[in-house]
This record gives C-alpha cells, sequence and structure tokens, in this order.
C-alpha cells in the first residue's frame, strides 16, 4: 500500500535538544575562520515537505521563484512516503494514508510511520532551523509542532519556525482534537493564506494560525499555490530577522 517500507514509531518523549551547527560552520571553524562570522553567514535550513500528488522536484519546480527571493536560505525537499488516493483529485504522493468517512471527517492511517520517516530524515540529512509546508505538508507541519510542543517527538526532529502555506488542520477526529487543543508555544509561524484558495479555505487556515502563539499571517489574493511576490519574501525574510540568530 505504501511506497516503501517504515518501521514503525515508537513512543518518544525525549528532552528539548538544541540545534546541532551544520557541517558547514565545523569546517569554517576547523580553516580558522572566526565562529561569530560564520554564524551572521549561515544558511537558514528548511526541511521543505509537499502537498498531496507532489514529488520532491514538483515542489522544488513549484517555489523556484520564491526561493530566489530568499537569500540565504537552504531548502531541503523530499518526498512524501505513501501512495494514497483522493475521490475526487485521484492518486497521488501523501504523507500518510487516508479514508473519506463524511462530509467533515477523514480518518487518517500509517502516520506514525511517517513520523518515523521524518524522524529519519532530520538524522540523516538535518539539522534543520525550520520546516516549510504546502497544503498536505502544512498540516503535517503544523503537527510537528503540536508534537513538539508535547515533547513527543523523536529526539533528532528539533526545529524552531515553520512556514505553512495553505495550511489546515486536520479532519482525521484524533488529530483534529490533539491539533485544537494544544497552545504551541515553542515554535513561531507564519501563515501564507489564498484569498482565493478554493481548495483550502482561508477560514481553515486561519483556523491552522490561531494554534500558535508566536504566529504571523500573510494573505495574498491569489488561490491554491505559493506565491513569490515580493511582499512573501519580504515577509518572510523579515520574520527571519526577528526569529532566528
Amino acid at each position: 500500500r505504501g511506497s516503501r517500507t517504515i518501521r514503525r514509531l515508537r513512543c518518544f518523549r525525549g528532552p528539548k535538544l538544541m540545534l546541532p551547527p551544520t557541517a558547514g560552520a565545523g569546517a569554517a571553524a576547523t580553516a580558522g575562520e572566526g565562529v561569530s562570522s560564520m554564524a551572521a553567514v549561515r544558511p537558514t535550513r528548511i526541511l521543505a515537505l509537499p502537498g498531496f500528488g507532489q514529488s520532491s522536484q514538483m515542489f522544488r519546480s513549484k517555489t523556484g521563484s520564491l526561493r530566489k527571493r530568499l537569500k540565504n536560505v537552504h531548502f531541503e525537499f523530499v518526498d512524501p512516503p505513501f501512495t494514497s488516493k483522493h475521490e475526487s483529485i485521484g492518486e497521488g504522493l501523501s504523507w500518510y494514508e487516508f479514508s473519506t468517512v463524511g462530509e467533515d471527517e477523514v480518518k487518517w492511517s500509517r502516520f506514525d510511520e511517517s513520523l518515523q520517516y521524518i524522524s529519519e530524515v532530520f538524522t540523516s540529512r538535518g539539522p534543520f532551523d525550520g520546516v516549510m509546508g504546502f497544503s498536505q505538508g502544512a498540516c503535517v507541519a503544523a503537527l510537528l509542532s503540536v508534537l513538539r510542543e508535547r515533547d513527543s517527538l523523536p529526539p533528532p526532529v528539533q526545529f524552531q519556525f515553520v512556514w505553512l502555506f495553505s495550511g489546515f488542520c486536520p479532519k482525521d477526529p484524533e488529530w483534529r482534537k490533539l491539533c485544537l487543543e494544544t497552545q504551541v508555544r515553542k515554535i513561531s509561524s507564519v501563515h501564507v493564506i489564498g484569498e482565493t484558495d478554493q481548495i483550502i479555505s482561508p477560514q481553515r487556515s486561519t483556523e491552522a494560525a490561531g494554534i500558535f502563539t508566536d504566529s504571523v499571517i500573510i494573505r495574498h489574493e491569489k488561490g491554491h499555490l505559493v506565491p513569490s511576490d515580493k511582499k512573501i519574501s519580504d515577509g518572510l525574510l523579515s520574520f527571519l530577522e526577528a526569529h532566528t540568530s
């Protein structure tokens, strides 16, 4: 059923850890450069989670214009681990398997395996300062923040902020309840919301923003996409200046 075999997630409740320096910073220090000067130029590293039906390469392509505006930011794109079927969109890559139960309810399965997969990505390709997601990927980024707040993520999964494009809270009853009952204080967030989004309504994205105590909302007049407008990139850069050292 899934596109790869993943080990089952155990229950992790590790302590809050500090992000280690990147390999680049260590190499620079070895070369004799000052650590303080390197800290100023080290790229902000962001894990990028595609939406339903998107591969990492597709998401990379659709964010190309925006990424050009974000200097000194490195994005690491990964594929969702499963293939699932949406009743109106069809089959595509997905962060969890799901089935529609009712108009406002969707039952998830195998999301624990997806969390283990993300943990392995942090171990092999991290560290990451932040997580960026689009649509379903943004929903996953929001849930990572909720689990981070509850100290329920594997120790390698450490990050400081999330950027949610067309984000939303889950329709799965169990995950939705966890989301709405949690106030996220450890993770800062940006929510980019399309006023004419016909897939994820602005109301659903605004609801997701409400679970964060430190959040920035940036609205645009377009639909279900990652906009590349200067207004968006300027807002993201301002956020980075305020939230990263």
